[in-house]
């Protein structure tokens, strides 16, 4: 499959000097031991779903402040932001570690594509397939390349194309299911026996971003509550199966459809979180309704130190050995007090 979809798209050594030409102008690093890619995704917020799943500027910044020592080089990509401006964020974590080094060391090139320069229209990195050449390139002149970022179809092409690469997600994740079926069994196929993509998961405890954590706790105060209301029905079913009584009863029947009225209520009031209704942008003719500050004001901005902990060890290198650094290494989530912001605005 793999062969196929590089024939298909294209994907080989043919643009490999102009690629390099681009780099270049860029300042990155054309070739090397270590490679982190950090895919920035804020789909969500720009009117998509999974709110829950948008990248974090404050989480890459623990990211990569943690794990710079460790690479020649760190690329952030993929979206800028859902407010293209606020992208100066990934400009700043870089320069945070930069100046501590010779050679740059963190790149931000975020929605590169839509760069208008000669250099980058040599090799197609101005087209959607030809973006693909690009991490292509990188995978045959780094020794060592990972890819990490939340849910998207670009990462999961990058499993595809076989690439080494990781994505997070939220124990609870109501979507999380469906993606298990093309997780590796540990003998490099499915459990359904088909070949193993390569697209497996970092299973994390809670969303970085203010919005994702808001939206777990509503999703999981949501289905207790539907744990609760079914409870006595479930109980009921197992007094009867105990009793020898048959599925398809009416008693058995009507304790079933109630068990069901619950889930389909629950589904709904769920679909609000889990849809584009809660976006700053919408892509339809609806007024957005963003979640409000007040109700984020109780969540942290970041990854906790749990899941920090499951970052590191897909990202540090086996060889790795821990070193001091000029710059802070261990960077906290972090509190945003509305009250303050909002009497500032008003200034």
């Amino acid at each position: 499959m793999r062969n196929n979809l590089r024939n298909v798209w294209d994907i080989n050594a043919s643009q490999d000097n102009a690629i390099e030409i681009w780099l270049k102008t860029q300042g990155i690093p054309t070739s090397g031991k270590n490679l982190l890619i950090l895919w920035s995704r804020f789909s969500g917020k720009g009117g998509d779903i999974h709110i829950e799943h948008d990248t974090s500027y404050w989480g890459i910044k623990q990211i990569v402040h943690r794990v710079a020592d460790m690479y020649d080089a760190i690329i952030i990509t993929g979206d800028k932001g859902y407010i293209k401006e606020r992208a100066k964020k990934y400009d700043e974590t870089a320069e945070e570690i930069n100046r501590y080094y010779g050679p740059q060391k963190v790149f931000n090139i975020t929605e590169f594509w839509k760069g208008n320069s000669s250099e980058l229209k040599a090799w197609g990195g101005n087209t959607r397939l030809g973006q693909f050449k690009l991490y292509d390139y990188f995978q045959r002149h780094f020794q060592n390349v990972k890819h990490l970022g939340f849910r998207s179809g670009n990462l999961e092409m990058m499993a595809m194309l076989g690439y080494t690469v990781r994505y997070m997600e939220e124990k609870g994740s109501e979507s999380g299911g469906r993606m298990t079926i093309w997780f590796n069994r540990g003998d490099g196929e499915t459990e359904k026996g088909g070949k193993a993509t390569g697209y497996e998961r970092l299973l994390l405890g809670e969303p970085p971003t203010r919005s994702g954590k808001f939206i777990q706790y509503q999703i999981q105060e949501i289905n207790r509550e539907m744990r609760e209301r079914k409870e006595p029905f479930q109980q009921k079913i197992n007094e009867l199966e105990n009793a020898h009584e048959k599925a398809d009863s009416p008693a058995m029947k009507n304790l079933n459809k109630e068990m069901k009225k619950i889930d389909d209520e629950g589904d709904a009031r769920k679909k609000k979180y889990a849809g584009s209704d809660l976006s700053p942008y919408r892509k339809d003719q609806q007024p957005p309704r963003p979640i409000l500050k007040e109700e984020k004001s109780n969540y942290s901005e970041g990854f906790n130190t749990d899941d920090m902990d499951i970052i590191l060890r897909y990202l540090q290198p086996l060889d790795w050995v821990e070193r001091e650094t000029s710059y802070e290494q261990y960077i906290p989530q972090r509190t945003k007090i509305y009250d303050r912001l909002l009497n500032m605005e008003t200034l």
